[in-house]
């Protein structure tokens, strides 16, 4: 069983959101907007329709234009050259009027394009290069998406004390917390642990709580989080205690009103419900409001 399976087994307000992380999207398109013969008036422009989409649907995206012309359809080379210039900048005009940025818009070199386009035949490519037309092409990708899955809304208080190492000396620890007038009991043999030893257990009782023992040194962290699905039951002036205890020795405590606050729970999160989180040193004295890390943190 993983760290993060025992998280969602035995403590469930401790464990951490579960994202669902996409690869990076590419799509690849090529489109032919048609000249007349010998000039740079657009035949037909619907094409340029279908870029803009895709240019919408990838707005990290550029397209790369490539001007071309027919053999034959100018009196010289360097009137052709002209030509296919003047035809790429007919397209460019036509993609902003249609709200392209002109940053997005990139104009090739057809001999280039001839060159570098391993993926087409010879006789595709002499196709596409000897005609009166733009060519359009692009390959944009999506960056990366972390969608949040399992949102849930989990009431209740994040309690993190800080206790000394040395204390946690012996054969038994026992955990009490007791939140809006229910409490749960832990036991863990401290015999089975070893140092860094991260460990996860429920309480057992009528309060929902788990527990996150991260063993360091000089000092261990605790962590509980209680868990109260009917957040009706919340209510401003309740308490939060906690008692631990190693064999008869009492080496932790706190006992804290609350403050409620409604907070989302994680990063990304679209639920928000009351929450009160309390930190403590080793001394017993707690501040609310502080943020607690996750317990990945203590890895």
């Amino acid at each position: 069983m993983t760290f993060e399976s025992c998280l969602d087994a035995l403590a469930p307000g401790l464990s951490t959101p579960k994202y669902v992380d996409h690869p990076i999207e590419r799509t690849a398109f090529q489109e032919v907007v048609r000249f007349e013969r010998g000039s740079d008036r657009i035949v037909v422009g619907e094409v340029l329709d279908n870029v803009v989409k895709v240019l919408a649907d990838y707005p990290l995206g550029s397209v790369t234009l490539v001007g071309t012309t027919r053999c034959g359809e100018t009196p010289s080379e360097a009137a052709a050259l002209q030509l296919a210039r003047r035809r790429a900048s007919a397209v460019r005009r036509e993609l902003e009027r249609r709200g392209v940025s002109a940053s997005r818009i990139v104009v090739g070199d057809r001999g280039a394009f001839a060159r570098g386009r391993l993926d087409l035949s010879d006789e595709q490519r002499l196709l596409l290069v000897d005609s009166p037309s733009v060519i359009l092409f692009s390959s944009p990708e999506k960056p990366r998406a972390v969608l949040l899955i399992e949102d849930r809304c989990l009431p209740g208080v994040t309690a993190r004390l800080t206790l000394a190492a040395a204390e946690l000396r012996g054969d038994r620890l026992t955990i009490e917390a007791c939140h809006a007038g229910r409490c749960a009991t832990a036991r863990v043999s401290l015999r089975a642990l070893a140092a860094e030893d991260r460990v996860v257990f429920a309480l057992d009782g009528p309060l929902g709580a788990g527990a996150f023992l991260a063993l360091k040194r000089p000092r261990a962290e605790l962590e509980i989080r209680t868990v109260v699905e009917a957040e009706g039951a919340l209510a401003p002036g309740d308490s939060f205690s906690l008692r631990v205890h190693v064999d008869d020795r009492l080496v932790g405590r706190l006992d804290e009103p609350l403050t409620y606050a409604r907070q989302k729970p994680h990063p990304g999160s679209h639920a928000a419900c009351l929450q009160a989180r309390i930190r403590a040193d080793v001394s017993g004295e707690s501040r609310q409001g502080s943020e607690p890390r996750s317990p990945g943190d203590a890895r």
